[in-house]
């Protein structure tokens, strides 16, 4: 598992497309998470990755995925229960941290939010993770 959702910057170098070139929300920006991409592209992305280095790549499960944004926790969300805009802001992107406006809901740098206790960035808001089981 990565520290934080894929660049667009690294899709560009293992996929050689820019899927988000001139789609909403999207802001072509190599720091930026990849948006616009379905299962099937990241399933190819993750191939292409191996045929690059030779080693395995696969796409979390939802389990896997809920394990590693909570970071071993069992609240709500990787720093706790509380819900307090503030505290929530330090995290996450979400409804009044740019995503309350139709039309200015940019995908965001990634690792820009502070990380949950493993490390990980941005598990909460930003872009829609896509699991290996959510195909199925």
């Amino acid at each position: 598992m990565a520290i934080h959702q894929t660049t667009q910057g690294q899709w560009k170098a293992a996929m050689g497309s820019t899927p988000w070139k001139g789609k909403v929300h999207a802001v072509d920006n190599p720091d930026h998470a990849v948006n616009h991409v379905n299962w099937n592209d990241a399933m190819a992305f993750c191939a292409k990755l191996a045929e690059k280095d030779g080693r395995s790549y696969r796409l979390l499960t939802e389990a896997e995925w809920e394990y590693a944004c909570r970071a071993g926790t069992t609240t709500r969300y990787c720093h706790g229960d509380d819900l307090r805009a503030e505290k929530l802001h330090e995290y996450a992107w979400y409804l009044d941290s740019g995503w309350d406006k139709k039309d200015q809901r940019p995908v965001h740098q990634v690792g820009v939010k502070k990380p949950n206790a493993w490390g990980i960035h941005d598990m909460h808001g930003n872009v829609w993770e896509l699991c290996m089981d959510l195909a199925n």
